[in-house]
């Protein structure tokens, strides 16, 4: 197995995964609280620095702290954003010079009942609505898709490029071996 490889698809089976958070005793979580919305990868760090009481500055972390939504009840997240990306088809489709880019990757975005999937390397473009169809079977731009399902896809289409945007990942001087 390829220890690089993380998943190949960004269903919700790789990319649904729970997260489950034990703080400290005197931290007042809340004794099995779930909580709903969708959270990120990104959001564990904040959670840890403010349960071990480390101030951080406002916007000075890409992700959240979820401390306040288990603390009792599970409410108080806002929906927002969530994006998945795949580690495939890796750089052997990749144009030179790229990098770390992979725009031929499949990568989706979630938001609400909504996902969008997209994945260069095959062409697609695929919208569900989890709500409706939690197994990601029936693509709502099928045949162009509703108005409904248009408005959808452009506004995450719209938070994808601006996530693309955003990423600027540092260079890596790591090879397999190390």
């Amino acid at each position: 197995p390829n220890a690089w490889n993380h998943g190949l698809w960004v269903g919700e089976p790789e990319v649904g995964v729970p997260l489950i958070v034990r703080g400290p005793r005197g931290a007042g979580l809340g004794s099995g609280v779930v909580v709903e919305t969708p959270v990120s990868g990104v959001d564990v760090m904040p959670t840890v620095l403010e349960l071990a009481g480390v101030p951080t500055e406002s916007g000075e972390l890409d992700g959240r702290s979820l401390a306040a939504a288990v603390r009792a009840d599970g409410g108080g997240l806002m929906d927002r954003a969530v994006f998945s990306e795949a580690t495939q088809p890796g750089a052997r489709l990749e144009a030179p010079g790229l990098g770390w880019r992979g725009e031929l990757k499949p990568v989706a975005v979630r938001l609400g009942r909504w996902k969008l999937v997209r994945a260069g390397y095959l062409g697609l473009e695929l919208l569900f609505d989890l709500n409706a169809d939690p197994a990601e079977r029936e693509d709502r731009l099928l045949g162009g898709g509703d108005e409904e399902a248009r408005a959808a896809a452009a506004l995450l289409g719209d938070e994808l490029l601006r996530w693309r945007a955003r990423a600027a990942p540092l260079p890596s001087e790591f090879d397999q071996e190390q």
